[in-house]
């Protein structure tokens, strides 16, 4: 199994992939049963996150929202 968080409130400066941080959170989880994003953020990072460590969020099995705060589920409006 692994994870790749691709939203998260703090961001190393000057990251050399390009990331972005948000107030929220979002993770790809990827294993043998499939790829899963946990959470979306507030969605204006997750998709340029994704890009940028050369992740696709188009073969996704499921998403799964952890609760209805905006700052985990934005991403999918």
């Amino acid at each position: 199994m692994r994870i790749t968080i691709l939203c998260e409130n703090t961001v190393a400066p000057g990251s050399p992939l390009g990331i972005l941080g948000e107030h929220g959170f979002a993770a790809f989880i990827e294993s043998s049963a499939g790829s899963y994003l946990f959470d979306t953020g507030q969605g204006s990072t997750l998709l340029h996150n994704a890009a940028a460590l050369g992740i696709d969020i188009s073969r996704l099995s499921k998403i799964m929202l952890s609760h209805r705060h905006l700052d985990h589920n934005r991403g999918v409006y």
